[in-house]
């Protein structure tokens, strides 16, 4: 199956409201592409407006008419996500879906950290959602409107994770950090859809598999150069690996569902409805990330 012919398979997204985060690069600006493409209304909500702003005149040369708003929102924020939260219930009150995929890989050598002073890769990845999560709960809870919620995991949620390493820690390894944070970000995915108790709302959980973002461009030179070949040779485009994203946000998925690529080691492919792998809740995450949001 070509793109084409997969995305003719996708109904229209006419008068929806989608919010994407991290939406001006990667895999988030290849799903806005997707979403206009099905006259979505598409929110960029991103950290940097020059950046997002740039991401819009790009959209603009294939969908002149689309209709884009630009959402300022720093994951990396608590401040932030609270003045992007009032904005979205009350300027996007009727939403569809938001589909919080913002993330980064974090620095080689640590040392660097949110507003809020946790270490950048967790802090941003998965503190920062789950205080986003807790801000929206109530909005949400009482929410009369169907609404979608995309958490977006990775495969290497899967590989193990030490159970020494904090949440506070920075002095390991780039890739250790960012394994823990999607470790921790699949944690708050169960977390959500278990306690969800609004049958109007759906948590589910996205798995782009692998390909060629900017993520890559922040390991360190040997995992750049083998991850560079290995990418050409095995995996798929951001515009493929978007869609998994895509196929969450319809009508027929339900709460709880997980999305991945149907290829080998779902590191590429079409999406395709997989369960979720309980071994990848760890509950010290929730109990850690109630404790740090409330600092």
């Amino acid at each position: 199956m070509n793109l084409k012919k997969y995305l003719d398979t996708i109904p229209s997204l006419e008068g929806k409201i989608i919010i994407v985060t991290g939406a001006n690069s990667g895999v988030g600006f290849e799903l806005c592409r997707h979403l206009l493409n099905k006259k979505a209304k598409v929110i960029l909500a991103c950290r940097n407006k020059k950046k997002a702003e740039a991401a819009i005149d790009e959209l603009r040369k294939d969908y002149p008419n689309g209709d884009m708003e630009f959402l300022e929102f720093d994951q990396g924020s608590f401040e932030s996500i609270d003045k992007a939260s009032e904005i979205i219930e009350t300027k996007y009150k009727d939403f569809y879906g938001l589909v919080c995929n913002a993330g980064t890989l974090g620095p080689r050598k640590g040392g660097e950290f949110t507003k809020e002073g946790f270490p950048l890769a967790v802090g941003t990845n998965y503190i920062g959602l789950f205080y986003f999560h807790k801000k929206m709960k109530q909005f949400l809870n009482e929410s009369t409107l169907k609404r979608k919620i995309i958490l977006q995991g990775s495969l290497v949620a899967g590989f193990k994770t030490s159970k020494k390493l904090d949440l506070l820690t920075d002095d390991v390894s780039q890739w250790k950090k960012y394994n823990l944070s999607k470790k921790c970000v699949e944690t708050l995915f169960k977390y959500a859809y278990s306690n969800n108790k609004n049958e109007n709302i759906d948590y589910l959980l996205s798995e782009p598999g692998v390909s060629k973002t900017s993520l890559f461009n922040s390991m360190n030179g040997l995992f750049r150069t083998v991850g560079g070949v290995f990418i050409k040779l095995t995996c798929h485009s951001p515009k493929i690996a978007s869609l998994t994203m895509l196929r969450c946000l319809l009508d027929d998925t339900k709460n709880g569902e997980t999305y991945l690529p149907r290829g080998p080691f779902r590191v590429r492919g079409y999406p395709k409805k997989f369960k979720y792998k309980e071994n990848r809740y760890v509950e010290r995450f929730i109990t850690r990330g109630e404790e740090l949001c409330k600092r």
